[in-house]
């Protein structure tokens, strides 16, 4: 019978013990999933931070780019806010087609600008991971031009950056995980080439 006994108190503590390993086992396996979870929603953060960077830097030298070619400062002539001529045949007679051509530095940012914020509102259609859901904010961008005398209007683009602290929505059913970063201000700066030298 004490045999018995000690049989069936081994065996409910081997019992135990494997309960508590396959509790740990899970609670071990939890752990990890939500860490590989975390990371996952982390990788999928920086990838959307770095796109949003890019797409803004390359839309808004694109935009500015695309202005500058279709204009010319020295139209500006024609125009009456430049005091065109109303005499024909003179150098600075004006003509309203002319003037539609004339390069204006607040034109010239706008496009650049509306380059950017375009670019940065496709990333919402972009697929990061197919795992996650990912929205981003509105972005509010400035530029700047600087004097160039060897460009063709006087101008090149000098930097770009976001006014705001820009939101970046990230959700998973699949992790039940939801999360909202803040991309902070950056700064982007373009050499004499019209590279961007970074953001910061």
């Amino acid at each position: 019978m004490r045999g018995y006994l000690s049989f069936i108190l081994v065996f409910i503590s081997v019992l135990l013990l494997l309960s508590l390993l396959r509790l740990y086992d899970a609670s071990y396996s939890m752990d990890l999933s939500k860490a590989v979870a975390a990371e996952r929603t982390y990788a999928v953060q920086m990838n959307v931070k770095e796109s949003v960077i890019e797409v803004a830097r390359q839309g808004a030298l694109g935009g500015f780019s695309d202005y500058d070619a279709a204009h010319d400062i020295r139209l500006c002539k024609h125009c009456p806010d430049s005091f065109c001529s109303a005499l024909p045949g003179s150098a600075n007679q004006c003509d309203s087609a002319k003037c539609m051509a004339c390069f204006r530095e607040a034109d010239a940012r706008a496009g650049a600008i509306d380059k950017a914020v375009s670019g940065v509102h496709s990333l919402n259609n972009h697929i990061f991971d197919s795992d996650f859901e990912v929205g981003i904010g509105d972005p509010s961008i400035e530029v700047f031009l600087e004097a160039d005398s060897f460009a063709k209007n006087g101008f090149r683009l000098g930097s770009a950056r976001f006014t705001d602290a820009l939101l970046v929505f990230v959700d998973s059913g699949k992790f039940a995980i939801s999360s909202t970063a803040e991309m902070p201000e950056v700064v982007m700066t373009y050499d004499v080439a019209g590279d961007s030298g970074g953001g910061g």
